[in-house]
């Protein structure tokens, strides 16, 4: 039988999720300093790195900056860093500088 499902339980491909910021602290990574993340204490050890850096691109697009990604060495530690903040600072107040 058919079912209706919530919208906050279901996302179509290649829609971004509005929610990707309520489950990480991602307006702190991506405040345009280097990070180290690491699985397991920064992200659930369920979630590989290379999905994970999925989240991570989903998060930079929804604030209209970039981020470089770096898995390093194949381990469970990933760098990031946001960037080009132009779009971003019309959005969020207090990112000016960045």
């Amino acid at each position: 039988m058919a079912k209706i499902i919530p919208e906050n339980e279901y996302r179509f491909k290649g829609q971004a999720s509005q929610f990707v910021f309520e489950d990480y602290p991602f307006m702190e990574w991506l405040d345009g300093r280097i990070w180290q993340l690491k699985r397991g204490v920064d992200w659930p050890k369920a979630i590989t790195v290379k999905n994970f850096t999925s989240k991570v691109y989903e998060a930079a697009k929804q604030i209209d900056c970039k981020v470089r990604c770096s898995i390093n060495g194949g381990s469970d530690t990933l760098t990031i860093q946001a960037y080009d903040f132009k779009a971003a600072q019309r959005k969020l107040p207090g990112m000016e500088g960045a």
